[in-house]
């Protein structure tokens, strides 16, 4: 049997903060100071995305955080089959990707409030309206990002 490697609580954070403090599978909060520590509230394990047994490494884009649970029920899965498991389709949002997806959203919310508010602004008050409540305007995104089983083509739900 194997040894496992120790990671210092540099690497431990740096790898948590890849999900923003979430599981990496199931999407539960984890905490950095339960590390580790079955039963705690947030207790979290490093997760490797190929397992070691299937010649995955400990090199930081193999690892990934997850809560002991879904850690240890994952075994040798792949990560996408056993996210498929508990309804998820990816692994939670960096804050760094949050905050080039808000970034991206803003810019293609500007635009599309310019062009429609343009499009009102030459079209009857009944075309205007009919417009207005076609789109969905404004949005956030939110830590999840379960499978819409209701939503044509399984799109991601925010």
């Amino acid at each position: 049997m194997s040894t496992r490697r120790k990671f210092s609580e540099a690497e431990r954070k740096r790898i948590l903060q890849k999900t923003d403090g979430r599981c990496h599978l199931c999407h539960k909060t984890l905490y950095l100071s339960n590390y580790g520590k079955s039963g705690a509230k947030g207790a979290w394990e490093i997760d490797h995305s190929r397992a070691i047994s299937l010649s995955g490494s400990d090199r930081l884009q193999n690892l990934y955080p997850a809560c002991i649970s879904c850690n240890r029920s994952k075994q040798a899965r792949s990560n996408k089959a056993f996210r498929a498991t508990v309804g998820y389709s990816r692994s939670p949002y960096s804050p760094a990707e949050k905050e080039r997806i808000r970034k991206g959203s803003s810019i293609i919310g500007a635009v599309s409030g310019a062009a429609l508010a343009a499009m009102c602004a030459l079209s009857p008050a009944g075309v205007c309206l009919a417009l207005l409540g076609g789109y969905k305007l404004g949005g956030h995104i939110a830590n999840n990002s379960k499978v819409c089983k209701n939503k044509p083509n399984n799109k991601i739900c925010f």
